[in-house]
């Protein structure tokens, strides 16, 4: 995926779902579809990183130095624990 400062973004087979509340988390359930094409994106301050397109994809970001947030690592935010994967890139 290719995230814009406008909070655009560019997906490129992504997993689709729809999000929802775990306890205190965010994950998303997979509708078994993937999506590619334009998208937008938020991220919050806990480490959540949300891609909507009419459905949408979550990734929780990874725990950096001193307990910030590393952006670069990303697990694939899957409600299925199976499903969690990992990504890191630039």
């Amino acid at each position: 995926m290719e995230l814009h400062e406008d909070g655009t973004a560019q997906a490129f087979n992504l997993p689709a779902g729809k999000g929802r509340k775990m306890d205190s988390y965010w994950c998303f359930d997979r509708s078994g579809e993937t999506y590619s094409g334009d998208a937008t994106w938020s991220a919050s301050e806990g480490g959540l990183l949300k891609i909507e397109y009419g459905e949408e994809t979550f990734f929780w970001a990874d725990n950096g130095f001193m307990r910030s947030l590393d952006w670069i690592n990303l697990t694939l935010a899957d409600c299925d624990t199976s499903g969690q994967i990992s990504f890191s890139g630039p």
